[in-house]
């Protein structure tokens, strides 16, 4: 077992070599980092309620208990509302 980060991650997923992940120390800001906890980097979204969903070049997650759903590219651009 290896410790990645001291910060708090309340919802993660991986793909590719890349942890995603929202930190619940900063409101749940979403960040990527490598397998190794290396190459650390905040994305242009925030998670506040329910989990991270990978599908294809897109990571989706809710904002709000009531199902607003966005999504945005693996590298941290478009980010957009599903409809």
């Amino acid at each position: 077992r290896t410790k990645l980060t001291d910060n708090a991650v309340h919802h993660y997923n991986m793909k590719d070599g890349w942890i995603y992940y929202a930190d619940a120390s900063e409101e749940g800001k979403l960040y990527k980092m490598k397998l190794d906890g290396s190459e650390k980097t905040a994305l242009p979204a925030s998670i506040t309620y329910g989990g991270i969903s990978i599908a294809g070049d897109w990571i989706y997650y809710q904002t709000d208990q009531y199902g607003t759903t966005y999504r945005v590219k693996l590298d941290g651009t478009n980010v957009e509302e599903v409809k």
